[in-house]
């Protein structure tokens, strides 16, 4: 990256010189024309790649941002992992120190935990678990179900995307990219806290879009046996890894989910209506915050929904209580 900002710089310098010198019509236009191009891909490089990392917050306070308050609480080996992990994944940047803050924060937050399900929404990755009010249904259920195994549970939301313009630009990016970049970032939080509590087990939770990024960071889990996966309503051109230690719910046992099962003229046709205001299809869930698609809400009290999830947990978390201390 930095090579490239070095020889786009040499380029606009040059153009400059060029654009003095130069009396010549025609080259003055082609120059103009060359430094307005040049301009707009630098414009685009930059909000594709420099549009922030994605954060951990806290939906029990009003979804802040993880942030640590005090490091002289903590072990001076796992501020050193924090450290030295988050240079791996941005070098020596802001980002970087970001990064170390809200993984020491989520160190904090585990303490005393035996299980942490961490959300990623469906759409642009910017929303909250408050904000996806089916999934929050989803997990108040599997809370009150680990908790009657005698489980301490937390929740953290994963907030991939800042929503405005250079934060949907990177989120297109990591779709076309099957979220490489986000994934190892996700990847590594769960590994970092994994390893610092050896009892302590994960729950990557997804719905929609989001189930991407989820499946993604299980291929990187994919030996931690101690990380589990729950998704519902993933895109049809997705192909999961499915595995043991993962869940995926395409029905949610009313209706068929429409963009699971990449029934795209169904898609399209709903949304027409809905928004010519003709249909009062109830069971039409969104996708990317406009499109409407039949059977792509999952609560919790629907079949299709609950008693999957319950017997996923009970084969993995109902035969022993394991706590982290």
């Amino acid at each position: 990256m930095t090579w490239l900002t070095t020889r786009t710089q040499h380029y606009l310098s040059y153009l400059v010189r060029e654009f003095k010198r130069s009396s010549r019509k025609g080259w003055l236009g082609g120059s103009i024309l060359a430094l307005i191009v040049t301009c707009f891909l630098v414009v685009v490089i930059s909000l594709v790649f420099f549009s922030g990392i994605p954060v951990f917050q806290n939906p029990e306070s009003g979804n802040e941002v993880l942030a640590i308050q005090q490091v002289s609480s903590i072990q001076p080996s796992v501020v050193a992992d924090a450290v030295r992990l988050s240079q791996e994944l941005y070098g020596p940047s802001q980002e970087a120190k970001e990064m170390v803050s809200q993984l020491l924060a989520a160190y904090t937050l585990c303490a005393g935990k035996d299980i942490i399900i961490v959300f990623n929404s469906g759409g642009w990755g910017s929303t909250s678990i408050s904000q996806s009010v089916d999934w929050e249904s989803i997990i108040s259920g599997i809370k009150k179900k680990l908790s009657q195994y005698g489980y301490r549970v937390a929740t953290i939301n994963y907030r991939r995307t800042q929503y405005n313009f250079p934060g949907i630009l990177n989120e297109l990016k990591e779709m076309v990219t099957g979220y490489l970049t986000k994934a190892r970032d996700l990847a590594c939080r769960i590994e970092f806290l994994t390893r610092h509590y050896p009892k302590l087990r994960v729950i990557l939770a997804g719905e929609s879009i989001g189930t991407v990024i989820c499946d993604s960071a299980m291929n990187y889990l994919k030996n931690n046996d101690r990380v589990f996966s729950i998704q519902t309503g993933t895109p049809f051109w997705q192909k999961n890894t499915i595995s043991d230690r993962t869940l995926v719910l395409n029905d949610n046992g009313f209706t068929p989910d429409a963009f699971s099962h990449g029934k795209v003229m169904t898609i399209l046709i709903t949304s027409l209506k809905n928004f010519l205001g003709l249909d009062d299809n109830r069971d039409s869930g969104t996708v990317l915050g406009f499109l409407s698609s039949p059977g792509h809400e999952y609560w919790w009290q629907d079949p299709g929904v609950c008693l999957p999830i319950e017997d996923f947990l009970s084969r993995h978390f109902g035969v022993e209580r394991k706590y982290a201390y």
